[in-house]
């Protein structure tokens, strides 16, 4: 996502947006810091909590100074990879949490709408808008299909585990299971070794 935020700040940049590209510039300096200070300290809960904040804000915040869902070319949809990264990293209730919250950023930027808007329409051309659709709808959409390949790799690597692991235990219990009749044979040979001197209930 930092690189993205690169690609995304020089993108604005050379589109003459220049206090919008601060914003990802902004983000990889301060996405960077909390890792090396994450690095440092071994603090999870606080790099988690910085990363997860700074990914739900950032394509909020363009998408308001942009001026809404078309302007701003849907920017916040990237805001999704919060919740995706929670559950990934986190729990699937935490997750539920900051989906919730990327809702509740969706329906403050409707009604929100342009009025934050920083530059006139002229500024903002139609082929940059297009471009910028383009780049947004196809970037999350890689990010998805790709955590869901994980997801699915992993969910598949484990069923194949499990069924080895239950392959095995099939031939242990048949194993045993030949072992207790090999064991029931000897006894049943002692029995009658014995019931040949004494009575059956003494043997």
């Amino acid at each position: 996502f930092t690189l993205v935020s690169l690609v995304w700040g020089t993108v604005f940049f050379a589109n003459g947006l220049f206090w919008v590209s601060l914003l990802p510039y902004s983000y990889t300096i301060v996405s960077t810091i909390s890792l090396l200070i994450f690095l440092k300290t071994k603090n999870f809960i606080f790099f988690k909590n910085i990363q997860l904040c700074l990914v739900l804000l950032l394509p909020f915040i363009i998408h308001l100074v942009l001026g809404g869902f078309i302007t701003s070319s849907i920017a916040i949809l990237w805001s999704i990879v919060c919740p995706l990264a929670a559950l990934f990293f986190i729990t699937i209730q935490h997750s539920v949490y900051w989906f919730a919250a990327y809702l509740i950023l969706i329906i403050i930027g409707w009604i929100v709408d342009d009025q934050l808007f920083i530059y006139e329409e002229s500024n903002v051309s139609e082929s940059f808008i297009d471009t910028l659709f383009l780049m947004n709808l196809s970037g999350v959409s890689i990010l998805i299909f790709l955590v869901q390949v994980y997801f699915v790799r992993n969910e598949r690597s484990l069923k194949k585990e499990i069924k080895s692991a239950n392959t095995e235990l099939t031939k242990q219990h048949e194993a045993l299971i030949i072992e207790q009749g090999k064991t029931k044979h000897i006894l049943q040979k002692v029995e009658n070794l014995f019931g040949q001197q004494v009575s059956m209930e003494v043997a």
